[in-house]
C-alpha cells in the first residue's frame, strides 16, 4: 500500500526539512534574544512589522533594525558552518 501525500513531499524530503528546520533553530539560539524575538515573529508567525512592534513595544524603526541585523548575524552563523 502505497500513501499519498498531497503536498508530494517524499520520506526523503520530510526528513531534510526536519534537519534543516533543526539546524537553523540551533542557529537561532546563537542570536541575542531580541533578534531571535522578531525573526521567529516575522518568519514563524507571519506578523508585519506594525504587529511585531505592538507585541515587542518597540518602536517600528527598532523593530526593522533588529530584524535586519538578525538576518545578518544569522547569515554569517551559517557561512561559519560552510567553511
Amino acid at each position: 500500500m502505497e500513501l499519498h501525500d498531497p503536498e508530494g513531499t517524499t520520506p526523503f524530503e520530510a526528513a531534510a526539512q526536519s534537519e534543516e528546520a533543526r539546524h537553523v533553530a540551533s542557529l537561532l539560539l546563537r542570536l541575542p534574544a531580541s533578534y531571535r524575538e522578531v525573526l521567529v515573529l516575522r518568519f514563524q508567525e507571519d506578523l508585519d512589522f506594525g504587529e511585531i512592534a505592538s507585541i515587542v513595544r518597540a518602536p517600528l524603526s527598532t523593530i526593522k533594525s533588529r530584524l535586519y541585523r538578525g538576518l545578518e548575524a544569522l547569515r554569517e552563523h551559517l557561512e561559519e558552518q560552510a567553511l
